[in-house]
């Protein structure tokens, strides 16, 4: 006797893996979940003069992605085509996501930086204009 270990998943999939219940669409519940709610992750750096967004989107070229700006909020969003292969099993998916971020006042985004390598998109925003706390001294 083999010992498994125990998985809710298995039983949807056994679910809808039945002929009787399946409508054409992917037998893996949460691979269905996963491309309506991908969320493409995104590390955040920040120094003096430059803030960085490196966000991991694989499977996504260049024309698929859009980045804009609208006042100190920076907007990153991707669609891919949808190719018209037949999957027998689809375990990744390029799907769209849109992803928002508010902008430090004063940053400056007419000059943004954008560069696509490797499935990793990297934003550079110049923030050298940002008014830096400083101490007043009292006369």
């Amino acid at each position: 006797m083999a010992i498994t270990k125990y998985n809710p998943n298995n039983l949807i999939e056994a679910f809808f893996s039945d002929p009787f219940f399946n409508d054409g669409l992917s037998t893996n519940l949460t691979d269905r979940l996963s491309r309506r709610n991908f969320v493409a992750p995104t590390n955040i750096s920040r120094n003096k003069t430059e803030l960085t967004f490196e966000m991991s989107v694989p499977g996504f070229s260049r024309a698929d992605l859009d980045i804009t700006t609208e006042g100190n909020t920076l907007t990153i969003t991707g669609q891919s085509e949808n190719n018209d292969r037949e999957f027998a099993r689809q375990e990744f998916f390029t799907t769209k996501f849109s992803r928002s971020f508010t902008l430090p006042q004063g940053a400056d985004t007419e000059n943004i930086a954008a560069r696509y390598e490797n499935g990793i998109l990297t934003v550079a925003v110049n923030l050298e204009n940002i008014q830096r706390s400083r101490k007043i001294d009292i006369q």
